[in-house]
């Protein structure tokens, strides 16, 4: 087994949606990145979910988190600074109901989501009042949540991120395991 001898400011252990998008933002802003990944990248979670993200609204915590990552796809998807097309798609959609479950939204953890959902700007419609035409559901359903589903093609966007993460100098290295990592005082001294 040999070993890998390189010297970096990070280094960054899986090429998963989170390290290769904090190799690609370090190595952009100037940092000496290295990127280990023990197969290939994006073939855990990350290459084998479906792409869909929250547009999130609002400034903070989390629902700030997921309006950046919003913006941040539309902006790559526009600019194609990760060399792919990231297949970034936004649809509407339309979350059916019926009046039990409009009831249960009254009370208990449904009420809060629903508070949520009407802070977004969602709130539920009555069947006449949509504007997404549904007309082949059963009578029963009476109201609905409009709303918006959001895709990228999460396997284009890893790859575009591996790959423009090297052009900004960021080392990648697949099929390459990580055995021990060496701590003196509190810092990482080797990976």
């Amino acid at each position: 087994m040999s070993k890998l001898m390189e010297k970096a400011d990070v280094t960054i252990i899986g090429g998963g949606i989170m390290g290769l998008s904090t190799a690609y933002h370090l190595a952009k802003s100037g940092s000496n990145v290295i990127l280990v990944e023990m197969g290939k990248i994006a073939a855990g979670a990350s290459g084998c979910n479906n792409g869909e993200f929250s547009r999130g609204y609002g400034e903070s915590g989390e629902l700030g988190i997921y309006a950046g990552s919003y913006k941040m796809y539309e902006d790559w998807s526009k600019s194609g600074e990760l060399g792919y097309d990231i297949e970034f798609e936004v649809d509407s959609e339309i979350w059916l109901l019926t009046d039990e479950h409009i009831e249960s939204m009254k009370h208990g953890p449904w009420k809060r989501r629903l508070e949520i959902w009407e802070k977004a700007g969602r709130r539920p419609l009555k069947r006449d009042e949509w504007k997404i035409s549904e007309p082949n559901i059963s009578e029963d359903i009476k109201w609905g949540i409009e709303t918006t589903v959001n895709t990228i093609n999460i396997w284009k966007v890893c790859h575009g991120l591996a790959q423009t993460a090297k052009k900004y100098g960021a080392k990648i290295f697949t099929h390459t395991k990580v055995n021990d990592i060496e701590v003196k005082k509190d810092k990482v001294e080797n990976v």
